[in-house]
C-alpha cells in the first residue's frame, strides 16, 4: 500500500486523541477515588472534645487539673506512652533497663525527637538534660509545684522540695545527649507507668529562661515534643491542636488536629453531643441512657472509691472514737437502694481491679465494713465528745457532690446519725470541683471525697495517706501508718499482705469510710474510634484517633 501522509497524520491526531481522553478518564478516577477513600478513611480528620475548665497554665511540672493533663498528654511526650491495652510503650525513650534491685533506671532517647514550635518550626533536638532539667524543676521549692510529690520516689526528691537542699542532689543524670539515668529511693516497679506524664515530662531549659516567667501560660509559650502541637488558645472557650509533622514516635498521628472546646455545664455538654459539635465526653449514667439511644458509644472503667473523709487537722477529728461512731452507724441498706447508675457498693478502699504489681491485689470484694457498731456506735461517740476539749456547741457540716442521687443517698445517711447517735449534721452540695478544691485545702470537717490514685497499683491510692504527702485528704499523721507504707514500698508494691496491711489500718482506725466505687462514663459517636481514655485522670490519648464521614 502506497504511503499516505495525510491518512496517516489523521490516523496519529486520531490516536493522540484518545489517549488524551483516556489519561483523563484515569486521572479523574484516581481523584474520585482519592476523594472517596479520604470520606471512607478515619485517618486525617479534626476530632472534637471537651474541657470541663479552662486550664489555668500547661506549665508540665505545674498543671495539676484533669483539663491541663488532657492537653499535656497530647502536646508532650515523656520517656513512655501507654497504649490503648494499658501496657507501656516507648515514648522519647526507645528503650529502657533497671538494675537488679530496682533502684536504678537507665533510659535510652530516640534520637530523632525535637522540640517544635506552636508555628511547627523544628527547634532543637530533645535531650537527657530536657528531662533533668524538667524534674529538677519540679522538686525546687521555689517552682511551688503542686504536683512535686510525684517525684518522691528519686533520689532527694523529698529533701529537695521540703528541706531545701540543692537540686543538683537530685537522683537524675544525663549520662550522654540522649541516655538518662533515674536513681530510686526504694524500688519502683511500675516506674515506666508513671513517668508517662505530669512532672517527669521534659523541659527545654534555653526555651523556659526565655519565656521570662510566662511559660505554659499562651500558646507560643511552650515548646512541643509531642503527636499535637497548640495552634491556637482562646482561653475560656477552646484549644485547638494540629499533628505535629516532626513527631516520629512509636505509633504515627491519625488526626489532623484536635479541637477542645471548653464547656462547664453538663447539660449543654449533652447537647453538644447530640448535635455532633463533640465527638467525645465524659457523662454520667443518666445522659449516656439517652445518648445510646442515638448510636452512642460508651467507654467506662472503675477508678474511684468515694469514702467519707475526717479532716485530721481538727480535733473533734483526730478522735477515733468519734469517726468510728460515725462510720459504723451508717444504714448501707438505705444508701444502696437509691445509689446511681455508675456507683456500686464497696467495703474497701483499694479497687477490686487494683494490681500490686502483676498480680491480682484482691482475690475477692471485702464483704462488710470492720466499722459495724450497731447500739455501741452511739456510746461510742457519747465517750468520744467527752474527750474534747471545748464544751462548745458542735455543729458538723458534711460536704458532698451536687449531684440529686447522691444527695438523696446522703440524706438517708443525715437520718442514720440522727437515729443512731442522736447527731444532726448539715449537708453541704457542692460541685465536684468545689468538693475537691475544699478538700484539698482542707477547708472541710467530714466530706464524701472522691479517692484516686495515679495507676491500677494498689500502693498507688494508700500513699495518699502517708504524713507527708502533700495530697493527704484526711491530714493523717500516724508514724504507724508510715511505716507500714514504708514496708511494703521496700518490697517493690507487689507484695499482697504488706499492702493488705495498709489498707486494713485506714478501715479499723477510720481514717476513712469507704461507701462507694464509681465508674467513669464516657460517650463516643458511632463514627469515632481509636480515643484512649484513660483511668485514674492519666489523661484522654488522641493520637490514634479517627472519624468516618
Amino acid at each position: 500500500m502506497p504511503y499516505a501522509p495525510a491518512q496517516s497524520a489523521h490516523r496519529i491526531l486520531q490516536g493522540c486523541w484518545i489517549r488524551r481522553l483516556l489519561c483523563l478518564f484515569c486521572v479523574c478516577s484516581l481523584l474520585l477515588s482519592a476523594s472517596s477513600c479520604s470520606k471512607d478513611s478515619p485517618a486525617g480528620k479534626l476530632i472534637n472534645y471537651v474541657l470541663e475548665g479552662e486550664p489555668a497554665q500547661l506549665d508540665p511540672q505545674f498543671a495539676s487539673s484533669y483539663s491541663a493533663r488532657i492537653v499535656l498528654m497530647n502536646c508532650m511526650e515523656g520517656l513512655t506512652r501507654i497504649d490503648s491495652q494499658g501496657q507501656v510503650i516507648p515514648g522519647a525513650a526507645a528503650r529502657w533497663d533497671v538494675s537488679s534491685d530496682q533502684k536504678t533506671w537507665t533510659f535510652y532517647l530516640r534520637q530523632d525527637a525535637y522540640w517544635v514550635a506552636n508555628d511547627g518550626s523544628q527547634v532543637a533536638p530533645v535531650t537527657a538534660s530536657d528531662f533533668v532539667f524538667g524534674m529538677q524543676r519540679a522538686v525546687d521549692p521555689a517552682t511551688q509545684s503542686p504536683i512535686a510529690s510525684e517525684l518522691y520516689p528519686v533520689e532527694g526528691a523529698q529533701d529537695i522540695h521540703e528541706r531545701g537542699e540543692s537540686v543538683d542532689t537530685l537522683g537524675v543524670t544525663a549520662l550522654d545527649d540522649f541516655t538518662l539515668e533515674i536513681r530510686l529511693s526504694y524500688p519502683v516497679s511500675d516506674l515506666p507507668r508513671r513517668i508517662s506524664s505530669g512532672p517527669w515530662l521534659p523541659c527545654n531549659e534555653e526555651f523556659f529562661l526565655s519565656t521570662g516567667g510566662s511559660y505554659g501560660l499562651e500558646k507560643d509559650m511552650l515548646l512541643y515534643n509531642g503527636p499535637f502541637r497548640m495552634m491556637q488558645w482562646e482561653h475560656d472557650v477552646s484549644l485547638r491542636l494540629k499533628a505535629n509533622s516532626k513527631y516520629r514516635g512509636h505509633n504515627a498521628v491519625q488526626p489532623s488536629g484536635v479541637l477542645f472546646q471548653i464547656i462547664k455545664d453538663p447539660d449543654e455538654v449533652q447537647k453538644a453531643l447530640t448535635e455532633s459539635d463533640l465527638d467525645a465526653a465524659p457523662v454520667t449514667s443518666k445522659q449516656f441512657e439517652s445518648l445510646e439511644d442515638k448510636g452512642f458509644q460508651e467507654v467506662s472503667f472503675e477508678d474511684t472509691t468515694w469514702a467519707l473523709c475526717f479532716n485530721q487537722d481538727e480535733e473533734m477529728w483526730q478522735n477515733e472514737s468519734i469517726r468510728k461512731a460515725l462510720g459504723g452507724s451508717v444504714e448501707r441498706d438505705l444508701l444502696y437502694n437509691t445509689m446511681p447508675g455508675h456507683m456500686s457498693a464497696t467495703y474497701g478502699l483499694v479497687l477490686s481491679r487494683a494490681l500490686a504489681g502483676d498480680q491480682s491485689y484482691r482475690s475477692a470484694p471485702l464483704g462488710a465494713s470492720p466499722l459495724v457498731l450497731d447500739k455501741e456506735a452511739r456510746v461510742l461517740y457519747s465517750q468520744g465528745v467527752s474527750t474534747l476539749s471545748s464544751d462548745e456547741e458542735i455543729s458538723i457540716d458534711v460536704l458532698c457532690p451536687d449531684d440529686m442521687d447522691i444527695q438523696l443517698a446522703m440524706g438517708f445517711m443525715q437520718q442514720s446519725w440522727q437515729k443512731n447517735i442522736g447527731v444532726y449534721v448539715n449537708l453541704v452540695p457542692l460541685s465536684e470541683s468545689e468538693l475537691a478544691r475544699r478538700i484539698q485545702n482542707g477547708n472541710y470537717q467530714v466530706a464524701l471525697c472522691a479517692l484516686r490514685g495515679d495507676d491500677d497499683q494498689a500502693i498507688s491510692i494508700l500513699e495518699l495517706f502517708e504524713s507527708d504527702n502533700d495530697k493527704n485528704p484526711v491530714q493523717l499523721k500516724s508514724s504507724q501508718y508510715d511505716a507500714l507504707l514504708s514496708t511494703a514500698r521496700q518490697k517493690g508494691g507487689t507484695d499482697v499482705a504488706s499492702l493488705q496491711a495498709c489498707e486494713e489500718y485506714l478501715l479499723e482506725h477510720a481514717v476513712v469510710v469507704p461507701i462507694y466505687a464509681q465508674k467513669r462514663i464516657f460517650a463516643m459517636a458511632e463514627n469515632i474510634s481509636g480515643i484512649l481514655f484513660h483511668p485514674f485522670d492519666e489523661g484522654v490519648d488522641f493520637i490514634g484517633a479517627g472519624k468516618l464521614d
